[in-house]
């Protein structure tokens, strides 16, 4: 096997003008390449993000088009969606996300007060009489709503549908 010790001064020199570090030419010769092979050729690209591709669906992507999705709000997720619906590269990239109507946050109160309150409570509580094997839950909101009021669920009474 042939070792940083066996190349004479001129193959190191060869090495180093090629651009070859001599770890990597270390590591080359104990691999078993040949010396002039080994100072020879070319070391390659690291990998690193500014030239790594990406393939999504047979869309090749740069770490730029990437980076501008991104920036236009586009997850990942999004992206592979707009791919396998045949988007082109541009457009799938540039092409703003829509905004969801749908508003999320807590349910709103119930605006039930009064008689109301009680002939409502007493239809569930009538129901919840008549399946006893799953009876039906009363909704926190209307619960909170007739503790307001002063009055406890044993206060009403059913009331058939």
């Amino acid at each position: 096997m042939t070792g940083l010790r066996d190349l004479t001064e001129r193959q190191k020199q060869i090495a180093e003008e090629n651009g070859i570090k001599t770890k990597t030419l270390s590591s080359r010769l104990s691999k078993g390449w040949p010396i002039e092979e080994a100072i020879s050729m070319q070391p390659h690209e690291r990998y690193s993000r500014v030239n790594r591709k990406r393939t999504i669906y047979g869309v090749e992507l740069t770490e730029d088009d990437i980076n501008t999705a991104r920036q236009n709000g586009i997850a990942n997720k999004t992206l592979q969606g707009r791919f396998k619906q045949g988007w082109t590269k541009e457009r799938a990239i540039n092409t703003p996300v829509r905004k969801s109507s749908h508003v999320y946050g807590p349910a709103p109160k119930p605006e039930i007060e009064g008689e109301e309150l009680l002939q409502i409570i007493g239809r569930i509580k009538y129901m919840r009489m008549q399946e006893k094997d799953f009876p039906m839950p009363i909704p926190k909101p209307l619960l909170n709503k007739l503790k307001q009021t002063g009055r406890t669920l044993e206060d009403v009474r059913a009331v058939k549908c």
